[in-house]
């Protein structure tokens, strides 16, 4: 299996362990973490792939709540204390951040690793 899989891997395990933290989810949390620290110590030298771990957590984070997100709610109007749909849309946008983040890294990695390569 090749490295960047690896690591998109983790942090789609990492990703779906947080949305699904309360229901089971953390046994893909503690999964996804064994994955990033296997990868991190097999490839210490290269630590390239990061950027792919921090992706993938926050897309499967943001494809996750994405439902609860753009449908309708009802909770906007409401100041039930069962509302949590600030919180929702709170750690939407971080987890959109966090993509965006890892596209970054992404990006930058791919130009570093160009211009090494043509040296």
């Amino acid at each position: 299996m090749r490295q960047p899989i690896l690591w998109l891997i983790g942090g789609l395990l990492i990703g779906i362990g947080f949305v699904g933290a309360f229901s089971g989810g953390l046994l893909f949390l503690l999964a996804g973490a064994v994955v990033l620290v296997l990868t991190a110590r097999r490839y210490r030298e290269r630590l390239r792939g990061w950027s792919a771990a921090v992706y993938a957590a926050g897309a499967s984070i943001a494809l996750f709540l994405s439902p609860y997100v753009f449908k309708e709610s009802q909770c906007v109007q409401s100041t039930d204390p069962g509302c949590y749909h600030a919180f929702t849309l709170a750690v939407f946008a971080a987890a959109v951040f966090l993509a965006l983040v890892g596209l970054v890294l992404g990006v930058i990695e791919l130009r570093r690793w160009r211009r090494s390569a043509s040296s």
